[in-house]
Parts: C-alpha cells; structure tokens; sequence
C-alpha cells in the first residue's frame, strides 16, 4: 500500500492531507471521488489515532 499526502479530485483539484477538511474529504473519499496525481487509480482518505492522516491507493 503507498500512503500519499495529497491527492486530486475528479475536478482536478489539488487536496493536500494536511489542509483538507476531514467531513468533506471523507465523503469524496466513500464517494470515490478522490485519484493519485501520479498513477490516476482512487484513492482512500484514512484518518486515526494511531497513523497520522494520509490517501491510501
């Protein structure tokens, strides 16, 4: 699994983990809204105690 910091949006808006809104971040994320800048496969928002905040591909 890659953990990235910052994804796109099918707009082809630039989310960076650290600046994103976690509510709305994870409904484009359930959604599968959200895509690698590099590879362009759906990424997962994935947010915890244990991890800091990432995009999982």
């Amino acid at each position: 699994m890659i953990n990235l910091l910052r994804c796109i949006t099918k707009d082809k808006e630039t989310l960076i983990v650290s600046n994103c809104e976690e509510r709305a971040t994870r409904k484009l994320s359930r959604e599968k809204n959200l895509y690698s800048p590099n590879c362009q496969k759906t990424v997962t928002f994935k947010s915890g105690k244990v991890k800091r905040a990432h995009f999982a591909v």
